[in-house]
């Protein structure tokens, strides 16, 4: 499935598109965006896709994410939990879509304030969010949309964090 895909688009830069499992943002723009400038895209999204694209477009609902980032050369997700930590752990660059929740939105900002992302306003909250993301899009092919040293730092902090988590201590911690 994935393979023969990979396989077709051998020669084009991979994104990957996820709006996670709940949120319903439109991406079909940002799809034929890209396709239009011979790119692969792996898509969680559910929408309706043009004819002439769809050996360039693969969906499924639920991937492997940390693969799937693995193998991306640009990540655009909606900064749910935990899926922002993808695109770092796999030193990708990565974009955030606006969704209105302000959780989300806080982590984003945070995200590119430190330079490791760029933020795609909701259209309900910029309606300039097109040429936003123009212009992050012209960043990422200029090789100028992340700051891979941060993006270093970051990863490391995931890593340490994870090593040294224990669920024996949290469940001794809980049960105290």
């Amino acid at each position: 499935w994935i393979s023969y895909f990979l396989y077709i688009n051998k020669v084009k830069p991979i994104i990957f598109i996820t709006t996670g499992t709940i949120d319903k943002t439109p991406i079909e723009n940002y799809i034929e965006f890209f396709v239009k400038r011979n790119y692969a895209v792996i898509t969680t999204c559910k929408c309706e896709i043009n004819e002439v694209y769809k050996k360039e477009i693969f969906y499924n609902k639920l991937l492997p994410l940390h693969y799937i980032c693995g193998i991306s050369n640009l990540v655009i997700h909606q900064c749910g939990s935990g899926m922002y930590h993808y695109p770092i752990i796999n030193r990708v660059p990565s974009l955030t879509l606006g969704t209105l929740c302000y959780d989300r939105e806080d982590i984003a900002q945070r995200l590119q304030q430190l330079g490791v992302s760029g933020h795609i306003p909701h259209p309900d909250d910029n309606e300039n969010y097109w040429n936003i993301f123009v212009e992050l899009i012209n960043r990422f092919e200029n090789n100028e949309l992340v700051n891979f040293e941060m993006l270093d730092l970051l990863r490391e902090e995931i890593e340490k964090t994870t090593s040294n988590f224990s669920m024996q201590d949290v469940i001794e911690f809980a049960i105290s």
